[in-house]
């Protein structure tokens, strides 16, 4: 490697640094509701590196939880172009479907995700959520407890266990799980309904 070669690999190794700091903050601040600021910095990854994979599907992250579900798409869409393999992407773009009530559409790529990356717990709390959706108790079990066994501390995952168990006519169980998971996350108002739903069922 010449003198140019090493000078030009170390301004590219700074670069790459730089971006993936932007993006980590973009993520923090996401993280913390600061949304204007973390795009802000996805913008500017996606300024250095128009073809940026994460930084897109962050923003389309941030757009859904703006309730921007077109731009969130979008966002998604560009991401798959990219790579057609991010098991992730295809997670993210199937919420938007659920949230479209396209429920085949979300389950093509709930299915892709999950052929691309079985042990992704987020594609399985979906898979799971989806087959909740359309009352389908044995499968909505199985990707469940198998969310829960790769994560068990998971409370998506529990959740989403507790109302598999509910449709399976085992509302007592899914008691106990939802009261540990409104002690331990006494703010979230999903848990409380879904245990409100656990009793009626008794």
């Amino acid at each position: 490697m010449n003198r140019h070669e090493r000078r030009r690999q170390k301004k590219n190794n700074k670069l790459n640094q730089t971006v993936n700091q932007d993006l980590l903050e973009g993520i923090r601040l996401h993280t913390n509701k600061n949304y204007k600021q973390a795009e802000s910095l996805y913008n500017k990854v996606l300024l250095t590196e128009p073809s940026n994979y994460e930084a897109l599907r962050h923003l389309g992250i941030l757009n859904q939880d703006l309730e921007q579900y077109e731009k969130a798409y979008n966002y998604f869409l560009q991401a798959f172009k990219i790579n057609q393999n991010g098991f992730q992407v295809l997670n993210n773009l199937a919420t938007i479907h659920m949230l479209n009530k396209n429920y085949n559409l979300a389950l093509k790529c709930l299915s892709q995700s999950f052929k691309i990356n079985s042990n992704y717990v987020p594609t399985i709390n979906n898979l799971a959520g989806y087959y909740h959706k359309i009352n389908d108790p044995k499968n909505a079990i199985h990707y469940s407890q198998l969310s829960i066994k790769i994560q068990p501390g998971n409370p998506i995952a529990l959740d989403q266990y507790a109302k598999a168990l509910i449709i399976n006519n085992r509302p007592g169980e899914a008691i106990d799980v939802l009261e540990k998971l409104n002690q331990n996350f006494p703010d979230n108002d999903n848990f409380k309904y879904n245990l409100s739903t656990a009793y009626r069922e008794i």
